[in-house]
């Protein structure tokens, strides 16, 4: 099947300005209500993250109470709709490998939510500086992740944009989801939207009129499971419409790497628009458990 694109769709932009080297502009330093900034951490399609402490004048308060001071806050411009976002946020929290919720605020024409700042390096870049992972040190990872999104999933809501720069890693491999504001609740709206990151994307989510569900995560899942053990992307192109035509082809190339036959058995049984393996199953697939298969709920 073949699709083609004049245009590139909106959650594109960050794609394109990494291909072609633009950048956007840095945010203005400055404290926000009682968190004093500290750098910025990064900027999205929809507002920027930064790092933040508590003020001294607020040091009493809650939130200074934990044993880490530091916060992430994810500055958003007003017009843009964030009850959704927090409401998730809020949802999944106490969720172990999920990023806290903390608190929200406005403040001029923003609005503020406050969540843990994860201590670590994302695994994009982790898989960038360690080159393929060993299948031991992957299955560790991708089990935490399988179980988290497990989780998340009994509780009605889909990430939509899991990629490796959406995990932190610690340097105790402990893994940590962060930025769900693509997530939502498929059971509340009949409205499926393309949106996530390209050589993520499930084929659900590129093709139009098709009403996704939690299937589209476990794809992104096993997106970031060939990334690790190959340090390569299973879509990956200069040309985002043949990333997208292989991505609704289901086309990978397993020839080309060193996987074992259970890892290739599980991958292939991800990238499929048939009978796409569950999150449970996973959780039971030989790859993972080689002696036990194990009932994660």
């Amino acid at each position: 099947m073949g699709i083609s694109y004049s245009e590139p769709l909106p959650y594109m932009r960050n794609y394109i300005c990494r291909l072609t080297g633009r950048t956007k502009q840095e945010p203005i330093t400055q404290n926000y209500g009682k968190y004093r900034y500290v750098k910025h951490l990064s900027q999205g399609s929809f507002g920027r993250v930064v790092l933040a402490t508590v003020r001294c004048e607020a040091a009493s308060t809650l939130f200074a109470k934990r044993t880490d001071p530091s916060y992430a806050l994810k500055i958003i411009p007003s017009k843009f709709n964030t009850t959704n976002e927090i409401n998730i946020l809020k949802d999944i929290q106490y969720i172990h490998g999920v990023v806290q919720y903390i608190d929200m605020f406005k403040i001029e024409n923003n609005v503020v939510i406050v969540t843990e700042f994860c201590k670590g390096q994302e695994l994009f870049n982790y898989i960038n500086n360690e080159g393929p992972l060993s299948e031991k040190t992957t299955k560790y990872i991708f089990k935490q992740l399988c179980i988290a999104i497990q989780i998340v999933h009994t509780k009605g809501i889909v990430h939509r944009d899991l990629k490796p720069e959406n995990i932190i890693i610690n340097d105790q491999y402990i893994v940590t989801i962060i930025d769900w504001g693509f997530a939502f609740y498929p059971s509340k709206t009949t409205e499926r939207e393309s949106c996530g990151s390209p050589n993520y994307a499930a084929p659900e989510i590129l093709v139009k009129n098709i009403q996704y569900g939690s299937e589209v995560d476990v794809w992104s899942l096993g997106c970031i499971l060939y990334a690790m053990l190959t340090g390569l992307l299973p879509f990956d192109n200069d040309n985002i419409s043949e990333i997208f035509n292989s991505i609704v082809a289901c086309s990978v190339d397993y020839d080309n790497t060193k996987l074992s036959e259970e890892a290739i058995d599980l991958l292939r049984s991800i990238f499929t628009m048939d009978n796409r393996i569950t999150i449970t199953e996973i959780l039971n697939d030989r790859w993972l458990n080689p002696d036990i298969c194990i009932d994660w709920h």
